[in-house]
């Protein structure tokens, strides 16, 4: 593994396995309301989701593919309250896809039990996640940030890359936040398959953002023409290793050099970062990393995403 210095974005985002939840919504939609109910109650039983949960309680509540049973319904909304209750406090939340089921669990909960623990967590909601996250719109929000729940997944990727890119962006993120989950599971069991699958996504990742990192090398190339120092340029170049890296979930690690240390190899890193860029110099590191791009050389053989 090289020593550089890089952030690990990691997340904790909850997500949910989309393949039966996905073929459960497109049988409702096509009227086969008894086969959704069925598949949603597989992808709960096989892949605990929660969303998968969430449906399963608004069909027995609206009799949707089953009798209408509010007991039944009840159960449901109260196994999806207790994951609600578990987070609430934790800043993570914002960021979970199933922040507005989440929402509407809690105002059934209310209007169907009037509890006022229900409303209390609603408000805790609120409060945490800010109001209006209650709408949840795209990847930016209006003020032209990356919204709150993909922000941790964002490495480096800002609004003009997602307005330019709307498409890959939104891709990246739902594989983003799969991977997510897979590796917080392989780091608690150890599975063979949930390695399997992370490599998986991230070999689609790493052909799906091809876009975005050719536009990040352009912007280390803005950068490398504003750098005055060694120590500019090597931000410049560390900046892109911190993004690119953070796309692909890597984690890397760095021996950093005190400026006041003796060591010979750090004498001469603190020299490099002191010295006054030329001309020269600068135009020099521009063509090497044009010859990159040409190459397309964007990522590390040593990024290691478990």
């Amino acid at each position: 593994m090289k020593k550089l210095w890089i952030l690990w974005m990691g997340a904790s985002l909850l997500c949910l396995h989309a393949g039966l939840t996905d073929d459960a919504y497109r049988a409702y939609k096509k009227g086969e309301e008894s086969r959704a109910f069925d598949l949603y109650n597989t992808a709960w039983q096989k892949e605990r989701s929660l969303k998968a949960l969430y449906n399963i309680a608004v069909f027995y509540e609206k009799g949707i593919g089953v009798r209408k049973n509010r007991t039944k319904a009840l159960e449901s909304y109260r196994r999806v309250y207790e994951h609600i209750e578990a987070n609430a406090r934790h800043t993570s939340i914002c960021r979970d896809p199933l922040l507005p089921y989440y929402r509407k669990t809690l105002k059934k909960l209310t209007s169907m039990e009037g509890k006022r623990e229900y409303q209390s967590i609603l408000e805790l909601l609120k409060k945490t996640c800010g109001a209006k996250a209650e709408k949840r719109g795209g990847i930016c929000t209006a003020d032209g940030k990356i919204a709150s729940r993909y922000r941790d997944l964002a490495g480096c990727i800002d609004c003009l890359l997602v307005r330019k890119y709307p498409k890959i962006s939104k891709s990246f993120f739902s594989l983003a936040g799969k991977r997510e989950i897979y590796r917080k599971r392989y780091q608690q069991n150890g599975s063979k398959k949930d390695r399997q699958q992370i490599i998986r996504i991230n070999r689609k990742i790493k052909k799906l953002i091809i876009p975005l990192v050719r536009e990040l090398k352009r912007r280390q190339i803005v950068c490398v023409r504003k750098a005055e120092t060694g120590m500019d340029l090597e931000n410049c170049g560390m900046n892109y290793v911190h993004c690119v890296n953070a796309l692909m979930g890597c984690e890397l690690s760095v021996t950093e050099c005190p400026e006041d240390s003796r060591i010979p190899e750090c004498v001469q890193v603190w020299k490099r970062r002191k010295h006054l860029l030329t001309d020269r110099e600068r135009e020099e590191e521009i063509r090497q990393i044009r010859e990159s791009m040409e190459r397309e050389d964007y990522f590390y053989a040593d990024c290691e995403p478990l």
